[in-house]
């Protein structure tokens, strides 16, 4: 059919019903090759559309496991004088404006002011002799380390989940109140700036480091040789090992209580640098270069 009409096109017939008939059958034969192509992209949407709803129904499958430790690390950032003192003295102001404890300037201070005071806790514990001061120096450094892993893990996984999970709230109940419908639910959560979350984060590094060294003196009988022999040098270097390498061959434990600080001290290095750290530091804008092939891949 197709060579009939190109016969009659080209070869000059009668220009009259010949050509007629040539256009008609070729409007008919373009109209079916449409027609076959629409459907076949229907069919394909159709499908396309199918799989985003199987997609969809699996991901609306309830789980537990995110809410459950959600729950527990909401309920364990309260064993921290840092959170104590935000709900103490986080009250808003009578203009308005929230308190000063719950502001940026607050952490960085209470991260910073922790620092140094980790860094005199082992000096004082390795030169003075006041019991007293030195049991609660050593009862707060290890209540720090808690309060740093578990405000990381909230900050890591869980923070922004519950950020989530108040937005979706509130809008279904401004839904509800004014039935209205929401498209889109807004996110308010988000971290003050990627540079300031990687320094905050390599000061709790130092800062576990610190106070582990002086956990390592204090308890120096559970371990061999003796760290009251040491300088205070060595012993952040002991303590720095430990927390980079799962244990240190400078010290050996001598009682459960000296390996569980030593497995204590590893797990949280690992998941310093290997979780926390690595994320962050992923997540710093790259800066300019002038190599060609660098700017190529950037």
């Amino acid at each position: 059919m197709i060579g009939i009409c190109f016969y009659y096109t080209f070869n000059g017939h009668n220009f009259g019903e010949e050509r007629n008939a040539t256009h008609q059958i070729l409007f008919i034969i373009t109209r079916r090759i449409n027609r076959t192509v629409g459907v076949a992209s229907e069919g394909k949407l159709t499908e396309i559309k199918l799989m985003e709803s199987n997609r969809m129904e699996k991901t609306d499958e309830r789980t537990f496991v995110v809410k459950l430790w959600s729950g527990i690390f909401y309920l364990l950032r309260w064993i921290s004088p840092f959170q104590i003192i935000r709900c103490l003295f986080g009250k808003k102001k009578k203009s308005g404006k929230p308190a000063f404890v719950k502001s940026y300037l607050f952490v960085d201070i209470w991260v910073t002011a922790n620092l140094i005071m980790s860094l005199l806790g082992i000096y004082i514990i390795k030169y003075f002799d006041y019991r007293i001061l030195i049991n609660a120096i050593v009862f707060y450094g290890l209540l720090r380390v808690f309060e740093i892993f578990v405000y990381q893990v909230n900050v890591l996984l869980f923070d922004s989940y519950r950020a989530e999970q108040r937005e979706e709230k509130e809008a279904k109940q401004l839904e509800h109140n004014k039935k209205k419908h929401i498209e889109k639910i807004p996110i308010r959560y988000a971290i003050r700036s990627y540079r300031r979350m990687v320094i905050l984060i390599l000061e709790n590094f130092a800062e576990i480091i610190l106070w582990f060294s002086s956990s390592y003196l204090y308890f120096s009988v559970y371990f061999t040789p003796n760290l009251n022999e040491k300088s205070i040098l060595e012993i952040v270097h002991i303590s720095f090992v430990n927390m980079t390498n799962f244990g240190s061959a400078d010290i050996h434990p001598q009682a459960t209580l000296g390996m569980q600080m030593i497995w204590f001290e590893s797990i949280i290095g690992l998941f310093m640098t290997l979780i926390v750290l690595a994320r962050f530091i992923n997540m710093l804008p790259k800066p300019n270069t002038l190599e060609k092939t660098e700017q190529e891949y950037k």
